[in-house]
């Protein structure tokens, strides 16, 4: 886990209530970063977060703010996310930049798929953002990927 990074869920602990987690929906200005993997249920969790809570909800936002806002820039975590992540100053500025849009919006919650290959990165900018990770049983995501 990143230095800077809070676990929502802990071993120990168990899962964290809401009121255990400080700010998370709505009680003071916060970041919560769902990590997951492709197929893991990412837009399923944001519809649902955008739905039940307060949040504002982004499904894999940071990393492609710019092609999302319509300034016409190519989608980063296509095929050149490779070359991407291997730019720490690129990343950086995409982070900076997602990080000054939700500033503004209050509580964001960002469900990616992509996060977790920035993460040391996306720690230093957030620094006390809460981190998620989302786990989906291996055979269910085989399955869901043949099935597209």
């Amino acid at each position: 886990m990143a230095p800077h990074a809070r676990p929502f869920v802990t071993a120990a602990q168990g899962p964290r209530s809401r009121a255990d987690a400080p700010g998370v929906l709505g009680r003071r200005r916060s970041h919560v970063f769902f990590l997951s993997i492709a197929r893991g249920g990412s837009k399923w969790l944001t519809r649902v977060l955008e739905i039940a809570t307060p949040v504002k909800a982004r499904h894999e936002y940071l990393l492609n703010q710019d092609f999302f806002n319509g300034r016409a820039a190519d989608k980063t975590t296509g095929s050149g996310f490779r070359d991407l992540v291997q730019d720490t100053g690129a990343v950086r500025r995409l982070l900076e930049n997602g990080w000054t849009d939700m500033r503004l919006t209050g509580d964001v919650a960002e469900v990616n798929v992509h996060l977790p290959h920035v993460l040391d990165a996306l720690c230093e900018l957030f620094t006390d953002a809460t981190l998620v990770h989302l786990h989906r049983h291996p055979v269910r995501i085989v399955a869901s990927r043949m099935s597209r």
